[in-house]
């Protein structure tokens, strides 16, 4: 015995007549030669169906009377004639649930054509965005406190080397940025060093007179070398 489902969707209303659907070939020993077997015609007929809202389910609220008593003792209420019971008017529940026969409505985009390649580098941009700033939000989350902190105070102090008016303050946060730098040039950073206290303790001049701006040049230089060996 061979079994097959078929799926049919009808149309329209109307008289159906399926052909012979399902072809079955074997081979016959006593004739010596293949045989083809085929289903025979169906006969179907499809109506309308009916739709069943809300408003078609029955129930039986109760009185709270002598009826309701009796029925929750067991005892069985007397039929209601069917017709003394009031059928609801038709009404539509809102779902459509009838099957679209128009293909090109569904394939139909509402994006123009001349705005798809707009709307699509915009969709692939936007997701490229979003993957960058989550890359760089774990990169943050990923860099320890300890290194955020030396690299902040890194930075405090070079800007107030930019900003010394006097060699010994220029001097001083030259050293404080040397003790929280993991590396600094440590010849260059002597030699500048060793020049700002030579003129910081001149005996003629002192810690008064303005900073050369090649010796601030050469100590920002310093100072960017070291804030690239805390990153």
């Amino acid at each position: 015995m061979v079994l097959a489902e078929i799926g049919i969707e009808p149309g329209e209303r109307d008289g159906w007549n399926l052909p012979h659907l399902i072809a079955f070939s074997w081979f016959d020993p006593d004739l010596g030669q293949y045989q083809t077997t085929h289903s025979r015609p169906i006969a179907l007929s499809v109506r309308a169906a009916a739709l069943v809202s809300a408003a078609d389910v029955v129930t039986n609220q109760g009185t709270g009377g002598p009826d309701d008593a009796s029925e929750r003792a067991g005892a069985t209420p007397a039929a209601v004639p069917a017709e003394t019971v009031a059928r609801p008017a038709f009404t539509l529940t809102g779902a459509e649930l009838a099957i679209e026969t128009q293909p090109h409505l569904l394939q139909r985009n509402p994006v123009p054509w001349y705005a798809r390649p707009v709307v699509i580098g915009l969709l692939y941009l936007s997701g490229f965005a979003a993957l960058g700033l989550a890359i760089l939000a774990r990169r943050r989350a990923s860099v320890d406190p300890a290194v955020l902190a030396r690299r902040r105070t890194l930075e405090a102090e070079r800007r107030m080397l930019e900003q010394a008016a006097r060699v010994g303050d220029m001097a001083r946060a030259l050293r404080r940025m040397a003790a929280a730098a993991p590396r600094l040039p440590r010849d260059e950073y002597d030699a500048l060093l060793m020049e700002c206290d030579n003129l910081a303790y001149a005996p003629n001049a002192g810690d008064t007179m303005p900073i050369d701006p090649g010796l601030r040049a050469r100590a920002l230089v310093i100072a960017d070398s070291m804030l690239e060996g805390a990153r």
